[in-house]
C-alpha cells in the first residue's frame, strides 16, 4: 500500500464519473430496446438498474481504496507509538 490519499475532489470526481457513466448507458438501453414504459415504471427500473451497478463499482474505486488507506494509516501509527516506546 503507497501512501497516497485520495483527495476530496477526486472521490467526488469519481463518483460523479460512476453514475454519469452508468445513468448513460441505462438511458441509452431505454433508448435502443426501444422500450414502451410508462414513466413510473421507467423510473423504477432506472432506480434499480442504477442503485444496483453503482454501488459495487463506487465500493471498488471509492470507498476500498479509503478503507485500504485508514489501515495504512492506523499501522503506520502503531508502528511509530511502537518504536518511541
Amino acid at each position: 500500500m503507497t501512501n497516497k490519499s485520495l483527495t476530496s475532489k477526486q472521490v467526488l470526481l469519481r463518483i460523479i464519473t460512476i453514475i454519469s457513466l452508468v445513468e448513460f448507458t441505462i438511458m441509452n438501453a431505454f433508448i435502443f430496446f426501444d422500450a414502451d414504459l410508462n414513466s413510473y415504471l421507467e423510473s423504477i427500473i432506472d432506480v434499480i438498474c442504477l442503485a444496483t451497478f453503482t454501488t459495487p463499482l463506487i465500493y471498488v474505486w471509492v470507498i476500498q481504496p479509503y478503507i485500504e488507506e485508514q489501515t495504512y494509516l492506523k499501522k503506520s501509527l502503531a508502528l511509530k507509538s511502537r518504536s518511541e516506546s
